[in-house]
């Protein structure tokens, strides 16, 4: 992981001069309020409104709104704006297409500040300035213990234009970026005199314009990207040699070199690159099999992985693409292993799958990982946890084939072969069903003779999600023709669709392997069919079909391995 940059400047410009006929703020004898500044700024028609007093957000105020098109310009007068310090009192929002404009004018007078205070919000303490919003601050303007969790100033996406003399001074974030001020990705900063700002953000692709001499101001810099050996990370523009690169400092870690009209960040020294690499996996069950791989990052940051993707190819369908999540971590030893999940389907547990870490073209690191090789490496788990997950997916994947005609593509492919321990039958069939009655499962019970409802039948799903689906078929003689039946499930109101003709359905979907015993109770509620109730779980499918003699070996070879699986997986419960 790379350290972020944290620069130091000195900045100084002319100031901006401002000559217009005031419109005066008077004073009252209440406090004068947010409320009361927002009205006399809608009234003043971009003329400038000075201020006689101080002015504070009172309790249920929170912020002074700049809309649209508006033109406003303030002097304060040597006045404070004070929010409440906590909840939401952030003082300004400059909206898209709206300029503010602050000043002092007392300031070269007396050389008293006007203090902008205690604004708190989640971004921008004191200000945020929208996409296309203009912040023009002059001098003699002072921030001052403003706090956000990004921004604890200014929050940026529009435009800030600071002059000379405006003071940054302990205002703070809760976690975030940009104690002074937050420079987010399309936001511009310029600055143009001497100024003192201890903390600016810049987002990517985000730098600091300097429009004025530069060489007195202080101003720390933190980057969102840090530079590489081979990839300077610009921090601003200056086209007209306004300062030179004797004004910054920076940590041991890092220099600052001018080149032609921009100031480059860059890494001292040689920098061995190490590419990321495929480091280890495990799995999830969560209503999904899930096969987590984990990617140590080497000299890589979260910046520069931003923006990969990992691709996943079992070989039997298109890839699976997912993109790099920064919160997807553990820790190995200290060390931050970025995560990636691909979600397999029951028939897909023995294959090998190929994972390629990319960004745009380029293959970062690329490797095979697969749920029995792990299973494989680790003691903590029930004997036979591997062989039952291979057997569940070879004897699945062939009760699927059969049952599928020979143009369905998805059953065309030959999933890899498996080793013959693997596909062996560990146990019968009389043994499985001696041991489900042991655990208390039974065939499902239905009471559907007082209803419309003539049959009832059961579906299983094992794919990249675990479903469990009921259907309900209307007598010839029902004239129930809506497209869904009222009914609840377990208590809950549900709805069984219609799929057919008089047949509807009920899904119930991500079920936790180990969960598969769970019983569902379906019930009417709807006295155009009638009263009925059906309970069944999906274990009481699978000892149903390995009771019925007419059940294929092929579909028992398959109900054997989901028993096993679903015992060892309840046992263990959970995240191996």
């Amino acid at each position: 992981m790379g350290k972020k940059s944290k620069i130091i400047s000195l900045i100084v410009s002319v100031a901006m001069l401002v000559a217009m006929f005031p419109m005066i703020v008077h004073a009252d004898e209440q406090k004068f309020s947010f409320a009361d500044l927002q009205a006399q700024l809608e009234a003043s028609n971009g003329e400038l409104v000075t201020l006689s007093e101080n002015c504070e957000a009172l309790d249920g105020e929170s912020t002074i709104v700049v809309p649209e098109g508006a033109r406003w310009q303030i002097n304060l007068n040597g006045k404070e704006i004070r929010g409440r310090g906590y909840g939401d009192s952030r003082v300004f929002v400059v909206e898209s297409g709206a300029t503010l404009s602050l000043m002092n004018n007392t300031f070269y007078s007396d050389n008293t500040v006007s203090n902008i205070v205690r604004g708190a919000a989640d971004n921008g303490g004191a200000i945020y300035v929208e996409e296309n919003g203009t912040l023009y601050l002059n001098p003699g303007v002072a921030f001052q213990g403003n706090g956000a969790q990004n921004g604890g100033a200014i929050y940026c996406k529009g435009t800030v234009d600071i002059s000379n003399d405006v003071i940054f001074n302990s205002n703070y974030t809760m976690g975030g970026k940009g104690s002074d001020i937050f420079v987010a990705e399309g936001g511009t900063l310029q600055l143009g005199g001497d100024s003192t700002i201890g903390n600016v953000y810049l987002s990517k692709d985000t730098v600091i314009t300097l429009t004025g001499s530069c060489e007195k101001s202080s101003v720390g810099v933190e980057t969102e990207v840090v530079p590489t050996a081979s990839k300077p990370v610009t921090i601003a523009v200056d086209a007209n040699n306004y300062g030179t690169t004797s004004i910054f400092n920076c940590s041991s870690d890092y220099e600052l070199v001018k080149d032609g009209t921009q100031y480059l960040l860059k890494v001292e020294g040689q920098v061995v690159v190490t590419p990321p690499s495929l480091e280890n996996c495990n799995m999830t069950l969560d209503g999904k099999i899930g096969l987590n791989v984990y990617v140590d990052p080497g000299t890589y940051t979260e910046n520069e992985l931003s923006g990969s993707y990992m691709e996943f190819d079992v070989g039997s369908r298109e890839p699976q693409i997912v993109e790099f999540d920064s919160s997807f971590t553990v820790d190995d030893n200290g060390k931050t292993l970025y995560g990636f999940r691909c979600n397999l389907s029951s028939v897909e547990l023995g294959c090998n799958v190929l994972c390629l870490l990319k960004k745009g073209e380029e293959t970062l690191a690329q490797g095979e990982m697969s749920v029995s090789a792990y299973l494989a490496t680790i003691s903590a788990i029930p004997n036979g946890f591997e062989r039952a997950f291979v057997n569940f997916a070879h004897y699945m994947w062939e009760y699927m084939k059969s049952i599928h005609t020979d143009g369905e593509t998805a059953w065309e492919n030959k999933y890899p072969q498996i080793s013959k321990v693997y596909s062996e039958v560990f146990q019968s069939y009389d043994t499985t069903i001696a041991q489900c009655e042991g655990k208390g499962i039974k065939a499902a019970t239905k009471d559907i003779a007082n209803s419309d409802v003539s049959k009832v039948t059961f579906q299983l799903e094992f794919e990249t999600t675990n479903a469990f689906m009921i259907y309900f078929y209307l007598n010839s003689e029902s004239t129930y023709s809506a497209n869904s039946i009222p009914v609840t499930v377990n208590g809950e109101k549900k709805r069984a669709y219609k799929v057919a003709d008089k047949k509807y359905r009920v899904r119930i979907n991500d079920i936790y392997l180990q969960d598969l015993e769970t019983e569902y109770v379906i019930e009417s509620d709807c006295a155009d069919v009638g009263d009925f109730t059906v309970t069944a779980s999906p274990m009481s499918y699978v000892y149903t079909a390995l009771c019925n003699s007419t059940s294929s070996t092929a579909k028992k070879d398959a109900m054997v391995s989901v028993y096993v699986l679903w015992s060892m997986a309840s046992a263990f419960n959970g995240q191996t």
